[in-house]
């Protein structure tokens, strides 16, 4: 377990659904550090709304856990870790 996995379980200011969000992550895409996400895919399997999942995303990334590339459009994001070992 790298450093990212451990604050995504320790970690006192991330709420449940970021959490949720971080381990969703972890355990699609392994150990890649960059990789394109189906958000509407990702909000139907954690069962939260689309709209609620891109909130999820922002305040992640505004908290420097993530970065969403600017140019992605639509529901397929290109999303990188941040802080991984």
């Amino acid at each position: 377990m790298n450093r990212l996995e451990i604050a995504a379980l320790t970690e006192k200011e991330l709420t449940c659904i970021e959490r949720l969000v971080m381990l969703y992550f972890f355990w699609i895409h392994k150990r890649k550090t960059e990789f394109y996400c189906n958000v509407k895919k990702m909000a139907q399997i954690l069962g939260y709304s689309y709209r609620h999942i891109l909130r999820t995303l922002k305040s992640l990334e505004r908290k420097g856990y993530i970065e969403v590339a600017q140019n992605s459009r639509g529901s397929v994001k290109l999303i990188k870790l941040k802080g991984g070992d």
